[in-house]
This record gives structure tokens, C-alpha cells and sequence, in this order.
């Protein structure tokens, strides 16, 4: 048996500037009048249960902003496997989805 220690892998995901305006381009600030709701998360592999609730931000409101935790915080949240992905691929894969205005 096997006394080896668990290490953690990192990300090797790198994002490049031309990633970075692909999701930035399409970030609008709100207009003047709009309700603004804002849902802070930590995100990590973005599931069904996480649409429900950005589709229920959506019907509260005009303009939906969510945060994401850093890793540090999550990890001390959630233990040493956590989170899966960084910070940087759980905030891109919010921005993806068409009920989110900001991160």
C-alpha cells in the first residue's frame, strides 16, 4: 500500500488576451433605472443548480452582477481538494452564461 502524499494539480489553463475580449466585449454597464441584483458564489464546475439560482437573480432583476470567492476562500471553506477549477475558469464560465451581465 501506498504511503504517498496527496498533492494538488494546478490549472494549466492560460488565458490569452484574445480570450479575455471575447468575454469582456459583450459587458455592458447598466443602464440608469435598472434594478441591480448581486449573487455572490464560489461557482466551481458550473452545474444545473447554479443556473436555477442565476435564472431566479434574472426575475428579481434587470441587470445581474455575481461574484466569485477566491481560491484562498474557498479552499478554506471547502478543504484542500477544493476549489476544482481556478478562479480565472470559474469566472468565465459565469460570463458565459446569458442571465449574467458582470462578474
Amino acid at each position: 500500500e501506498s504511503t504517498q502524499p496527496i498533492t494538488r494539480a494546478k490549472s494549466q489553463f492560460l488565458p490569452t488576451t484574445q480570450v479575455l475580449r471575447l468575454f469582456s466585449n459583450q459587458i455592458k454597464p447598466p443602464a440608469p433605472g435598472q434594478s441591480i441584483v448581486y449573487v455572490p458564489g464560489s461557482w466551481d464546475m458550473f452545474h444545473a443548480g447554479h443556473i436555477e439560482l442565476l435564472e431566479r437573480c434574472r426575475a428579481l432583476g434587470d441587470y445581474v452582477i455575481v461574484g466569485v470567492y477566491s481560491d484562498f476562500l474557498v479552499n478554506q471553506d471547502l478543504g484542500m481538494n477544493y476549489p476544482i477549477m481556478n478562479q480565472l475558469e470559474r469566472c468565465l464560465s459565469v460570463i458565459g452564461w446569458h442571465h449574467v451581465d458582470d462578474v
